[in-house]
């Protein structure tokens, strides 16, 4: 099995929405930002079986990891860890920072982006408060976002 990675393929992202909702549980939120910033998708044959979706943050020079997410048939086999690759090749020559948040519960998301290079930098308390209803994770309800970051080149 050969996976093609793309950068901003032409594609209908309506369609990845299933894929999208495995990245952040919450569809209103996902609705709010699946149509901005830069797909990167995993493709194996005419099949997308994963996304990385970076949107620029608040300072010009810093990109948010906004959602990334690998169909479960998929995981286990890398693909994750070569969107991350992809998203951080193809964002270096805009950015020198990308930023990514995940809940913290999720002792094995926050396993994979430490294994990827990332480093913490800080927690958006109660974060995830305003979902519309709780994200468990192993029985434990998020309430916290912790912020991980990665230097993608020098200012």
């Amino acid at each position: 099995m050969t996976i093609h990675y793309l950068v901003a393929p032409d594609i209908d992202r309506k369609t990845l929405m299933p894929l999208f909702l495995l990245g952040d549980d919450d569809q209103a939120k996902v609705a709010a930002y699946y149509q901005t910033g830069t797909l990167v998708v995993a493709q194996s044959e005419a099949k997308i079986v994963g996304l990385a979706l970076l949107v620029a943050d608040d300072t010009a020079d810093t990109v948010e990891l906004k959602n990334i997410a690998v169909s479960p048939t998929y995981q286990g086999q890398q693909i994750g860890t070569h969107l991350v690759q992809v998203a951080l090749q193809a964002m270096a020559s805009t950015y020198t920072t990308m930023i990514v948040g995940t809940g913290d519960a999720d002792v094995a998301n926050i396993r994979f982006y430490l294994k990827n290079g990332f480093r913490f930098i800080g927690v958006k308390k109660g974060f995830f408060l305003s979902y519309a209803k709780p994200i468990m994770v192993d029985g434990i309800a998020l309430q916290d976002m912790v912020m991980l970051g990665q230097t993608l080149r020098k200012a």
